[in-house]
């Protein structure tokens, strides 16, 4: 593994940072549990970006921190997706 996967698991943790953010500060306004939910899923994402990210790094990482390029693109995905929900406007 390389560059490329530090690079996507770097992306992965970044859209999950930002889009876990956008959903809290629309609880705080309408306490709407969804979005709790949404927030929840991005932190995971953010995890698990951040350990892939770590296992990238020199130094011995963890054989769990190893990641695959179709779990990558997978999550990569969820990640994207998950932002797509975040900043589509609600109908009403």
């Amino acid at each position: 593994m390389g560059l490329p996967e530090l690079f996507v698991a770097a992306l992965i943790t970044g859209l999950s940072a930002i889009n876990a953010v956008v959903p809290l500060g629309a609880w705080s306004r309408t306490r709407d549990p969804r979005l709790l939910l949404v927030a929840g899923a991005n932190g995971c994402l953010l995890l698990v970006g951040a350990l892939w990210a770590w296992g990238q790094l020199p130094g011995g990482p963890t054989e769990f921190g190893t990641p695959s390029w179709p779990i990558l693109i997978l999550a990569l995905g969820v990640a994207l997706l998950l932002l797509g929900t975040a900043l589509v406007p609600r109908r009403t």
